[in-house]
């Protein structure tokens, strides 16, 4: 039996936009400006600025104070400052803020492998709830609380599924790098979101205007960025006659790489075709949909049908389906008891409602979050 590691270099290719933050935003007139006479937006470095205002109180006072009618781009052309570590956006136009991407200490744009591991383990999970008996899931689903706090009405769950505590976690036999992308991969787009009340389908309005839609911009990965990573399964934690004694994971992870790959492509075209039922049921309210339709086809055309490669959802604005898995969509009557338990959504609405949606020039274009990782000889 081979006891050893198994690891596989793979190519990241964006598919969707892709935003992963680091829960800070960038402001406007402050982090950046918008510069009409070319149609970019501008995001400074604010310590670079310092640093040549350093002898400049009156500046540095100024910088201090800023706002949107006294923002950095005036303050940069009234002190003629030469700036080398602009980053600039081509766009018609932004928000007042968006969200920052998470970077590396030297700046570089990444999808951490925690994060891809986190989305490969929703997967695994609904694979795992997937297989056992209408009894064991019923049993399992009695750890699920009656009530509390949402965020950890799942905990007892994942503990029975993947193991009591990090030594003994069933997830530690899978091991993700980091992937390192460039700056030119980024762009700034807008997200808006498709809800619902008892009137139909809409955009949701902004709260101080509601004559508007709500916007949420965010830097995020361009479609067809590309990176690699190195994925290793921990053959030995799996296969070891001792290491299986000792670990006792409840449940099994496929011991090759074969196996897991083709299990995560199978969520992944589940999940995919409950996306394009979604949209396809509102396209007679909303026939703008029509694209992400088309877009969620072509991402699914990206799942082969060998283990070549893998198609997985990340990030933000995924949505509460791809989060959880939607481990309980067999199981609709528990669904609406932990709904009323936890008061998800609004009685007599679907749930979830609602999806966050990219928009270009106004018109909605995409879903957010899908990668494929091809295997590398």
């Amino acid at each position: 039996m081979n006891n050893k590691n198994i690891t596989k270099k793979f190519r990241i290719t964006v598919l969707t936009p892709v935003h992963i933050g680091t829960g800070f935003r960038k402001m406007k007139g402050i982090d950046f400006y918008f510069d009409e006479r070319t149609s970019q937006v501008i995001l400074v470095d604010l310590d670079e600025i310092g640093t040549l205002l350093v002898d400049n109180s009156q500046a540095l006072n100024e910088l201090a104070n800023l706002d949107e009618q006294n923002d950095i781009g005036d303050l940069t052309r009234r002190y003629h400052l030469n700036l080398k570590n602009n980053k600039n956006y081509p766009i018609n136009s932004v928000g007042r803020e968006f969200l920052e991407f998470v970077r590396t200490g030297l700046g570089q744009p990444l999808i951490p492998g925690s994060s891809l591991k986190g989305s490969l383990r929703t997967a695994i999970l609904r694979n795992i709830i997937d297989q056992k008996s209408d009894v064991e899931r019923r049993e399992l689903f009695k750890e699920i609380p009656n009530g509390g706090n949402p965020k950890s009405a799942s905990d007892k769950l994942l503990k029975k599924i993947f193991g009591s505590n990090p030594n003994y976690d069933l997830m530690r036999v899978l091991i993700i790098s980091d992937s390192h992308f460039s700056e030119a991969d980024l762009m700034l787009i807008e997200s808006r979101v498709l809800s619902q009340n008892r009137n139909g389908w809409h955009w949701k309005p902004n709260p101080k205007n509601p004559n508007q839609p709500m916007q949420v911009w965010c830097e995020a990965l361009r479609p067809n960025s590309k990176a690699e990573i190195s994925l290793s399964l921990d053959n030995f934690l799996l296969t070891d006659s001792r290491a299986v004694w000792e670990l006792k994971f409840p449940n099994k992870l496929a011991a090759d790489l074969h196996t897991l790959i083709d299990q995560i492509n199978q969520y992944s075209a589940q999940m995919i075709d409950a996306e394009i039922t979604y949209f396809d049921e509102r396209d007679s309210e909303k026939p703008e949909l029509n694209e992400i339709i088309r877009n969620l086809n072509l991402v699914k055309k990206h799942i082969p049908a060998n283990d070549s490669a893998m198609v997985i959802r990340l990030g933000w604005g995924s949505g509460w389906k791809h989060m959880t898995g939607d481990y309980l969509e067999r199981d609709k009557d528990i669904l609406e008891k932990i709904r009323m338990n936890f008061r998800l959504g609004r009685p007599g609405m679907p749930f979830p409602k609602s999806r966050k949606i990219a928009f270009q020039n106004g018109k909605p274009i995409f879903p957010f979050g899908w990668i494929k990782l091809e295997v590398l000889n």
